[in-house]
């Protein structure tokens, strides 16, 4: 642990590229945010937010035939969260399919997914061949302070770096806990892991989990949690 360093983030984001929101193959249609598993729950510790890594990180991205992808992954930031993005049959406004924390699918952890949606796996299941879940390495993980108390899910910024980072952590190895030791107050923070595919020399940008830091008895605690992905981006 020594030789690794949280490094006050003051350059511009690393990785950040807006996507027009195309779909698969020319589609009109957007796709869903992608799968990945890379963290196990994350807690508040006394003026510390505690991130265990998954053991087997994995994220989900266009196959490859051979050393060539398909096409393109997502590897960037979207519209701000609250931009209407109308398509065919999948307009979504806000962070979930209703554009709400009750409203949005939940997943693992019992986060909700940004720009989820009921029928994210009838998507998949028309392009299932096109897709592949990567073993992923991190690079780093960053930390960011994203939103006061007053903020709310549409508030905040999308998926990828949320501009600068506050602190980051290099040379991260799956399994390990990271530490993000600071003076907490209510409001928004984002938990972010640079993803590289192993064995495929493929940068598949940021994964992050948005928490809401709220105050009860004394202690603080996370109330609302997002997982923020970049959607889906099978097209050159």
């Amino acid at each position: 642990m020594d030789r690794r360093k949280f490094l006050a983030a003051t350059g511009s984001a690393l990785g950040a590229t807006s996507l027009a929101g195309c779909g698969l193959l020319g589609s009109s249609e957007l796709p869903p945010p992608r799968k990945s598993d890379v963290f196990e729950p994350i807690e508040v510790a006394p003026n510390a937010l505690v991130v265990p890594l998954e053991s087997d990180p994995e994220a989900e991205a266009a196959a490859t035939d051979g050393n060539n992808a398909v096409a393109a992954d997502a590897v960037g930031s979207l519209a701000p969260v609250g931009v209407a993005r109308a398509a065919k049959g999948r307009g979504a406004a806000g962070r979930g399919s209703r554009g709400s924390y009750a409203g949005a699918p939940h997943g693992a952890h019992g986060r909700a997914i940004w720009h989820g949606e009921d029928d994210d796996d009838d998507w998949r299941d028309n392009h299932q061949s096109q897709l592949e879940m990567y073993q992923v390495a991190i690079p780093a993980v960053a930390f960011a302070r994203v939103g006061g108390p007053t903020d709310d899910e549409d508030n905040l910024p999308g998926a990828g770096p949320p501009g600068n980072w506050d602190a980051r952590m290099e040379s991260v190895d799956a399994g390990e806990q990271v530490r993000w030791e600071r003076d907490l107050r209510e409001g928004w923070y984002r938990v972010g892991a640079n993803l590289q595919a192993e064995n495929a020399d493929r940068d598949l940008g940021w994964s992050a989990v948005d928490l809401n830091v709220v105050e009860s008895g004394g202690q603080y605690e996370i109330d609302e949690k997002w997982k923020v992905e970049p959607r889906l981006n099978t097209s050159d």
